[in-house]
């Protein structure tokens, strides 16, 4: 089993469950300047309509989380790693 860092393994399993799923789209802060490197180049693979940057601002994020579930979508939110013990979240 080759070796990975974690933001690999995070940015390879996005990129599996993407291609898999239509339906599946990422919504998170500074997504487009891939921080950390897991979300580089998802933007230009996927598109903006998949990829979407949203404001920093907890109270959107979290209005915007459960209406995709009523569409009938599934959402990968990328969340700062110094704001929570899990940097992702669904």
């Amino acid at each position: 089993m080759p070796v990975k860092t974690y933001i690999q393994a995070i940015q390879e399993a996005t990129i599996e469950e993407m291609q898999r799923d239509p339906t599946v789209f990422m919504m998170g802060e500074d997504l487009r300047k891939s921080v950390y490197g897991a979300t580089a180049g998802l933007v230009e693979q996927f598109g903006e309509d998949r990829i979407i940057d949203t404001p920093l601002s907890e109270n959107a994020s979290s209005g915007l989380r459960w209406e995709p579930r009523y569409a009938g979508c599934y959402r990968l939110s990328r969340r700062s790693p110094a704001s929570c013990g899990s940097a992702w979240t669904s």
